[in-house]
């Protein structure tokens, strides 16, 4: 494969300009058509570097083959270097930008660019003025946006900047906090297939947002359907959204509020979801009566895929031996059986490093993993599968577990029905076992 073709970056940028310039103009016929993925490290040019980079873009720009711009901190160069800002927004021929560490500069830039872009991801500044607007119009791309993610920063809501509508617009991923108003996304994106909400869902007006949105859906109208929702459980509270929601997946803070069953109760009963994810943050453990109580709601009568994380650590400490085996049986009575149409269940048992939290030790750390792995290995992982297809009524049902082995540091997926394990590869190097039993699968 030719070295242009794929992603193309020019890390340290002043010292490469010149020498990448020469390289293209060499060859040009033959090089410029490979080149559509360009990245740029913006931060600290000189003058002289500035006026190179210029004649570079230009250049670029004037061929129209790059589809896709990624810049790095370019927000002090663009208020340093007016003529880049000029430069970039020439481009006809983009469809795809990316700025990392934006600002009031990197917003105006996109605003008046010429190019109608397909998919626009912004990561903001982390000390923007919180009085600062920063969403970007967009004018030019009314028509074409189909992907907009914006990250971190002062991002206040629809309502206050940006009346466009973006009509094609399927997939948007907003910080949390900067969605008060539901019925602003839905009248920017009324054909939105996905909603991420970014961030911790950390706030404290969860019941009065939630009334203001319900009630301005009632007067206003909502989508018709969404495939996928992605955020805080606590956001998609507050936004109510008033229609059917077919996959969730539903993640939580460490707060007071991280996963409060309630509240997951309403979220569910609005979205009527076929596919689940959720962090059970030691309800299952617990046994709590409440979260159990979830899976038999007629809002999840048609769910078909189930994935609960739990984490093995507990958030008082976790010195206390838990009984997995136990509640690994009581996942049949109280989840799986009165899931009738349920085909993938999944149980991620959560113990790497990223998932420990408070003040647990390195002792009762080793000892509650220990403890897990030495349980798994004697139980019964066919008499499981057994009970749970006859009392789910689906004898083709999939199980899956996923645990941590402390050992090899990695994830193991053991696919209880063995019908072949499924890995979501974003999350992880993951040694998948051989199916069957744990003791065969270690």
């Amino acid at each position: 494969m030719h070295i242009l073709k794929g992603d193309v970056t020019l890390w340290s940028l002043e010292p490469q300009i010149a020498p990448f310039y020469s390289f293209m103009l060499a060859d040009s016929a033959f090089r410029l058509p490979l080149l559509l993925n360009l990245g740029l490290n913006f931060h600290t040019l000189s003058v002289d570097g500035a006026s190179s980079l210029n004649k570079l873009l230009r250049y670029l720009a004037a061929a129209t083959y790059l589809r896709r711009l990624t810049l790095l901190e370019p927000e002090s160069t663009f208020e340093s270097y007016p003529m880049l800002s000029r430069t970039v927004q020439g481009f006809t021929c983009l469809q795809s930008i990316q700025l990392i560490g934006a600002g009031e500069a990197s917003i105006n830039v996109l605003n008046n660019i010429q190019s109608s872009l397909v998919s626009v991801d912004i990561e903001y500044l982390l000390d923007q003025d919180e009085e600062w607007i920063g969403i970007p119009s967009l004018h030019q791309s009314r028509s074409t946006l189909c992907d907009l993610t914006l990250k971190y920063g002062a991002v206040v809501g629809f309502d206050l900047v940006n009346k466009c509508v973006y009509s094609n617009g399927t997939q948007v991923a907003l910080p949390d906090s900067s969605v008060r108003d539901v019925h602003e996304v839905i009248r920017a994106f009324p054909r939105l297939q996905r909603l991420e909400a970014l961030g911790t869902g950390r706030c404290n007006t969860f019941d009065e947002l939630r009334a203001f949105n319900q009630a301005r859906q009632r007067e206003l109208g909502s989508w018709s359907r969404l495939e996928e929702y992605c955020g805080p459980v606590c956001t998609l509270y507050e936004l109510a959204i008033a229609c059917p929601i077919a996959s969730l997946h539903l993640t939580s803070d460490f707060g007071d509020n991280m996963m409060d069953p309630a509240m997951l109760m309403a979220v569910l009963s609005d979205a009527h979801p076929l596919k689940l994810s959720l962090q059970a943050h030691g309800y299952l453990c617990e046994q709590h009566p409440v979260f159990l109580s979830l899976f038999r709601q007629n809002s999840l009568r048609n769910l078909g895929t189930l994935v609960l994380e739990e984490w093995i650590a507990t958030f008082e400490g976790g010195s206390e031996e838990v009984d997995w085996v136990k509640i690994l049986d009581s996942l049949v009575d109280n989840i799986i059986a009165p899931l009738h149409f349920l085909e993938y269940f999944e149980l991620y048992l959560c113990g790497d490093s990223s998932h420990w939290t408070g003040s647990i030790t390195a002792e009762a750390k080793r000892f509650l993993l220990s403890s897990l792995e030495r349980q798994l290995a004697v139980w019964d992982a066919a008499a499981f599968v057994s009970r749970a297809r006859a009392a789910n009524g689906n004898s083709a049902l999939v199980l899956v577990i996923k645990y941590w082995d402390q050992a090899a540091k990695t994830t193991r997926i053991v696919d209880l029905s063995q019908r072949g394990a499924r890995a979501d590869k974003r999350e992880g190097p993951y040694h998948v076992t051989a199916p069957g039993a744990f003791r065969e699968a270690r």
